[in-house]
């Protein structure tokens, strides 16, 4: 029935681990989203991360024009002052020149030096503008000068209220300090959307023209990343009543370790010594598989997984295989987490469709048998039917046992 139905897709939607609410939300939290919104997440993201630093800590504040409130000096006030020295910068009137703005920066930095201290935080308010960003980078991207400024363990933390993504100049710059100011690891970058909808119900109840509240986040020298951030994602969601989305997770490369000592080291006897010729009769082929990475700018509808899973369905009868000789697998949901995998198999072969949720999509096709008019026609159809999209690299491969590298009864023949 309908209502079995409906009751079906009502479970299928999951609940947002970090955004289920246990109690109801405080009335300051009403829509839409604003002030109150941007000061509780950056109020939870520093205090959680800035718990892990040092007793005392030297915080930079980047605020909007002085004559516009700015939330993170207010967030500052409240939850770090007992233990924090504080620095607000403001941005520059359109009476100042750029040069001007970064000499009030470097003084309000030098005033930090002299009294000792390195910074160990840095806030960006949602009024902040992109200039201050840009100065920002330039004063710390000499790496002789930022290493007497900045200290080894940092957080940087910006929030902005935007349709679905943070600004795209914080990303960068909090990028920046991933691969340029701190390479090595422990270094993370990450970024989470908030936005309005509750976690109780499918993604496809909000309306994607709202705005949303993005939050950013670079932290080095904490090896507890994660868990802490995770807290501070939960306490954000269920502090507004928003729905989070972490987009993602970025982290730098792994140390140098000098005079490094293995656990284990190998000897030649730990290797497979078969001859090359053995080893070359012993390959066995079993069947063909064919990959294939696709861009795709089709409506955003076309490509959830229900949409997919039909269109996947249309190209296995176009190429021959009957309907109730296949099985087919795909989430139930709209919604389904960050992107799908859908997944048929018949006697004889199998295809596994992977969509990022965005612009991507892999489509790998394997048969038992090696026939590349089967494996053509499918392409073929596969790109004929869905919306849109374009082959961007193809790779053919045999598939088999004994480290297969040819097509063929024996790749020697």
């Amino acid at each position: 029935s309908k209502a079995e139905e409906r009751a079906t897709d009502e479970d299928s939607c999951k609940k947002d681990e970090y955004a289920s609410t246990t109690s109801a939300v405080d009335s300051t939290f009403a829509l839409p989203i604003g002030q109150s919104h941007t000061n509780a997440a950056l109020e939870r993201v520093s205090s959680s991360l800035l718990s892990l630093q040092s007793a005392s800590t030297e915080v930079l504040v980047l605020c909007g024009q002085k004559d516009e409130p700015c939330g993170a000096l207010d967030v500052a006030e409240k939850r770090l002052k007992p233990t924090s020295q504080l620095t607000s910068v403001h941005a520059c009137p359109a009476s100042k020149t750029v040069f001007a703005c970064e000499a009030d920066l470097r003084a309000s930095i030098r005033a930090i030096r002299q009294r000792g201290h390195v910074i160990n935080a840095i806030l960006i308010d949602a009024a902040a503008p992109q200039q201050m960003g840009q100065v920002l980078h330039r004063i710390l991207d000499r790496s002789e000068y930022r290493g007497q400024v900045l200290s080894d363990k940092i957080v940087v933390a910006g929030v902005t209220v935007d349709q679905w993504s943070t600004s795209s100049w914080m990303r960068v710059l909090l990028d920046e300090f991933r691969t340029e100011f701190y390479p090595y690891n422990p270094s993370f970058h990450a970024e989470v959307i908030f936005r309005p909808g509750s976690s109780d119900t499918c993604a496809d109840t909000y309306n994607e023209s709202e705005e949303a509240l993005g939050v950013g986040v670079y932290a080095a020298g904490n090896r507890n990343f994660y868990s802490v951030f995770t807290r501070a994602v939960g306490d954000i969601a269920n502090a507004t009543g928003l729905t989070s989305d972490l987009r993602y997770v970025r982290n730098g490369l792994n140390n140098f370790v000098a005079d490094f000592e293995p656990t284990k080291e190998f000897s030649r006897g730990d290797y497979d010594t078969v001859s090359a010729k053995d080893h070359r009769h012993s390959q066995k082929i079993m069947g063909r598989q064919t990959v294939l990475q696709c861009e795709t700018e089709g409506p955003k509808r076309a490509y959830r997984p229900p949409s997919i899973a039909e269109q996947l369905e249309t190209v296995i009868k176009s190429v021959g295989v009957k309907r109730g000789m296949y099985e087919l697998h795909a989430p139930t949901s709209d919604y389904f987490g960050e992107g799908s995998v859908i997944f048929a198999s018949w006697e004889g072969g199998d295809v596994t469709i992977v969509h990022d949720g965005r612009s991507k999509l892999d489509l790998k096709l394997f048969t038992l048998d090696q026939d590349t008019e089967f494996h053509a026609e499918f392409e073929g159809a596969f790109v004929e039917t869905m919306p849109e999209i374009w082959v961007v690299l193809k790779d053919v491969q045999p598939r088999g046992a004994g480290r297969v590298v040819a097509f063929g009864e024996s790749p020697w023949d």
